[in-house]
């Protein structure tokens, strides 16, 4: 049977479709509001997609409530041929109730390969967490997941259950995205998730998004210790804003850092800490060793970096020399990328400044009038 990629953005238009004959199905029903009855309709159209291989699904801020979901997953068949589900429920209140539902779908989805839940602030706390994260481990095959839990009130007796999946999935995960920003989630729970991280030795790609919960330098640690216990990872992003990071915790990831010989992309947020001028220096002592490195997204602003301190980040910068493409955030009048040093880098070509969080036109003024000075820029953006 020949493929068949089809996107709609109303459920009228996919009850009206010849469902059988769909392979990849894309549901854009995002910022709408459904009425029970259409909600069972959708179920009835996707039980009759007897052939998908891959289904997106976009409900975000649907005001989906928990005892809708039994309308549209209560009665699912098993879809033999579905080896990719993009989910996305952002702002949707599911509650334990409605993430339960929704594990007892997953559990159905024997042949996936992809998964992405993006439930953010969807309030499933740490049992509604906890059911769907069980409800991964019994997929056999899973190799990319994404998980979206920031804002739902989960804490740390759900990392057990997350660290016992990664585990049992060790050997075949290549993707991880980790989500969980803006929980309670403490050092112990962090540290949960890393001992599961420790076994990845497979993994490529992986991104942890953990800013604004209640870790500290020992959290990091843990992250770190893990990280060198990966050493495929070509691209990593670590967002750990908002959190309370010393210098003390960013010895081990200097450290780390520099083992990761594969490592060509990095993003690290690790701006409103507590990191001073020592601690940038570990970081970058150990970044240093990362030639491979092309393409690098930083942000430290908020935190208790001298100028002295960003002058030296900047030497680090200018002497990484596969680096291409540098994207920095920015507050009020850091000194960052201000030095001889950048200016007349031989290394960077592309750079996006993130100016967005300065208060006054001045700031950003200033910030725009010293990029334009970095002489071998090819393309310089502002966001």
């Amino acid at each position: 049977m020949q493929e068949q990629n089809i996107t709609f953005k109303s459920i009228g238009d996919f009850q009206q479709s010849e469902k059988f004959a769909i392979t990849h199905l894309d549901l854009q029903l995002n910022n709408c509001y459904f009425e029970d009855q259409e909600l069972i309709q959708l179920q009835n159209s996707l039980a009759q997609c007897s052939e998908i291989q891959s289904l997106t699904l976009n409900l975000e801020n649907q005001e989906i409530k928990a005892d809708q979901m039994k309308f549209i997953f209560g009665d699912l068949p098993i879809f033999n041929n579905l080896n990719s589900f993009f989910l996305n429920l952002i702002y949707d209140e599911l509650l334990y109730e409605g993430a339960s539902i929704l594990a007892q779908f997953i559990k159905k989805c024997h042949k996936l390969t992809t998964l992405q839940l993006d439930l953010y602030q969807s309030l499933i706390g740490s049992f509604g967490a906890t059911e769907l994260i069980e409800a991964i481990d019994s997929i056999q095959n899973i190799q990319n997941l994404e998980i979206w839990f920031g804002n739902s009130d989960i804490q740390d007796d759900a990392m057990f259950s997350l660290m016992k999946t990664i585990k049992n999935k060790s050997n075949q995960l290549t993707d991880l995205i980790i989500g969980l920003s803006e929980n309670q989630i403490t050092d112990e729970g962090i540290s949960q998730i890393c001992i599961g991280l420790n076994q990845c030795q497979n993994l490529q790609f992986l991104e942890l998004y953990l800013y604004e919960t209640k870790m500290s330098d020992r959290g990091l640690q843990s992250i770190a210790t893990a990280l060198s216990q990966i050493p495929l990872i070509a691209i990593l992003a670590l967002s750990l804003y908002g959190n309370q990071i010393s210098d003390l915790g960013t010895v081990e990831l200097g450290v780390c850092l520099g083992k990761l010989k594969n490592l060509k992309q990095l993003k690290l947020e690790l701006d409103t800490n507590r990191i001073g001028d020592k601690g940038a220096s570990n970081i970058f002592n150990g970044l240093i060793n990362c030639s491979q490195i092309s393409s690098l997204t930083i942000s430290l602003f908020n935190n208790n970096i001298s100028d002295q301190g960003y002058l030296e980040i900047d030497k680090f910068l200018s002497g990484l020399p596969n680096l291409l493409y540098l994207e920095c955030y920015l507050n009020k009048n850091e000194k960052f990328l201000k030095s001889r040093e950048i200016i007349n880098c031989k290394n960077i070509r592309e750079l996006t400044l993130g100016i967005s969080l300065c208060e006054s036109d001045l700031d950003k003024n200033y910030h725009k009038q010293k990029a334009l000075k970095i002489k071998r820029l090819v393309i310089l953006g502002f966001n």
